[in-house]
């Protein structure tokens, strides 16, 4: 059951609100009366009450926005119940002051904005102490540990617990906790409103990640990277979930670098993660945690995909075929094409060489150009690389054979073809290109040139829009993005993905995020 928080300034706009989410199909709803602006008039918010009510007028030092004493917080609170709310939240430190009546069934609370305490058991089992229907622990996440540790309290009690954590940490304990016995989660009305810091819009936990159906048993997929809160992998994996019914759900992971090895080894097990997709700062770091590695990963240094198969961590790379066949689109070859594996398990060559005489000048040096000049070069490719990081740059390029050039000297290269490994003109920033497009193009050949962003927000990039009007092929990232989503999906389920619903999810997200 999902849980929706009515924070709004007016009571008409609160009952407004009300009666929308009860269409949008909500089963509770929450009124934090701490959001009014003018005296809580109860008895009208219950009225006509469209689905069971929960009363909540949270103090400041408890995240919420009520200037009363506290002893009128209190009276209004013991009104609520005698008016007939179904539920009233009491914090675990007033509710003894606050005794039982009717019906009204009490929910005792435990909030901490800092951090999860070492001893929130013991919390746990004094708050059952206090004549609750219903437990509520909600503490701050600095890892995913914390996540592991508060989900683990749903069921220490006979009473019933909803037990997860706030904060971009704590993502994924909003989404599971059902799963491991709360009677509800709680969400906001829509992505601008959330009343506590990482709260989950009502939209996105019922329709994209499936809330009602996950399970204890739900075999569980993510992204980790830091930061995490920007990544479209969750809405392109969900997306294809709901369209071919599969019980999975695909979570956002935010893990800090130096909690990677206790995420991998302990956090993931624990929380029944069966695969994850990997991305900046860790697709370097993670190759040294795995128990195996595929050649790819091992030749270009940088890892993608995790899959666990029998406890073990198998790493492989799919930005690299994701790339390759969106190149192959802008030249004319068809992939995949044969790569000799030599006999210490390492990539050669391919036995085509569809780039030879061609030179690809690489914008970035990270974990995707990595990835991207490796698979030029076993086409065999010329590579000029540029990063703002020139020692980055000169690393990669030593490493595959190419030559390294300063950031502001890649437009005197002359190339065949450019690709942007940069987020240089991803969403909001969409107003910059990677390149000057005055200087595109800028030995005035003949020969086809073409363009490949892996920026997919927009798909359509100011410097792809540069490279058409010269009349250049090209590629977008939108079309590597989809790809190495749907080579994750097959390694994750071992099934083939709707493609085209996943491009679409992705399409429909960043229009709406541009109005």
């Amino acid at each position: 059951m999902i849980c929706v928080t009515v924070s709004r300034p007016r009571h008409r706009f609160m009952l407004a609100e009300c009666k929308g989410m009860k269409e949008r199909g909500a089963d509770l709803i929450e009124l934090r009366l701490d959001a009014l602006q003018t005296v809580p008039d109860v008895k009208l918010l219950l009225k006509d009450r469209p689905c069971p009510i929960m009363i909540t007028c949270r103090r400041e030092e408890d995240g919420g926005r009520s200037k009363r004493s506290e002893a009128d917080r209190l009276i209004l609170l013991r009104t609520a119940i005698f008016e007939g709310a179904d539920y009233v939240d009491l914090e675990y430190d007033v509710a003894a002051r606050v005794p039982r009546f009717g019906k009204t069934k009490r929910v005792v609370s435990y909030h901490n904005f800092e951090n999860t305490p070492n001893n929130i058991e013991a919390i746990l089992q004094h708050m059952a102490t206090l004549d609750a229907d219903v437990l509520k622990i909600c503490t701050t996440a600095n890892s995913q540990s914390d996540n592991v540790r508060v989900l683990n309290l749903i069921g220490k009690t006979s009473i019933p617990t909803i037990a997860f954590c706030m904060g971009p940490y704590g993502a994924p304990s909003r989404i599971l906790c059902g799963a491991y016995g709360a009677p509800w989660t709680y969400a906001s009305a829509d992505a601008d409103s959330a009343a506590a810091p990482g709260q989950i819009s009502f939209d996105q936990l019922k329709n994209m990640y499936q809330y009602d159906f996950i399970k204890k048993t739900t075999p569980v997929f993510g992204v980790i990277a830091n930061p995490v809160a920007h990544s479209m992998s969750p809405l392109i994996h969900n997306s294809a979930y709901v369209d071919q019914e599969v019980d999975a759900v695909y979570l956002p992971f935010l893990v800090d670098p130096d909690q990677l090895e206790t995420f991998l080894k302990q956090d993931a097990p624990a929380l029944n993660v069966k695969g994850l997709s990997v991305t900046i700062p860790h697709k370097v770091n993670v190759i040294r945690h795995l128990n195996f590695a595929d050649p790819a990963v091992l030749k270009i240094g940088a890892c993608n995909t995790i899959v666990w198969k029998d406890g073990k961590r198998y790493g492989y790379n799919t930005d690299y075929n994701a790339a390759m066949d969106a190149i192959s689109g802008i030249f004319g070859w068809k992939e995949p094409l044969p790569i000799a594996i030599t006999k210490d398990g390492k990539l050669d060559k391919c036995k085509e060489q569809p780039m030879a005489g061609k030179v690809a000048l690489i914008l970035g040096a990270g974990g995707v150009a990595k990835a991207v000049a490796t698979g030029l070069r076993l086409r065999g490719s010329d590579l000029v690389i540029t990063d703002i990081d020139a020692p980055r740059a000169e690393e990669l390029a030593a490493k595959l054979g190419g030559k390294a050039v300063a950031w502001d000297k890649r437009a005197e290269v002359d190339y065949d073809l450019i690709v942007n490994c940069t987020p240089v003109g991803m969403y909001p920033k969409s107003n910059v290109s990677p390149f000057d497009p005055e200087k595109m193009n800028a030995f005035s050949t003949s020969k086809p040139l073409g363009a490949f962003d892996c920026v997919y927000n927009p798909e359509d990039t100011l410097f792809l829009k540069s490279a058409r009007k010269k009349n250049w092929k090209t590629a977008s990232g939108l079309d590597m993005f989809a790809h190495q989503a749907e080579l994750q999906y097959r390694l994750f389920l071992n099934q083939p993905a709707p493609v085209d619903v996943m491009k679409d999810a992705v399409r429909k997200a960043t229009e709406q995020s541009r109005w």
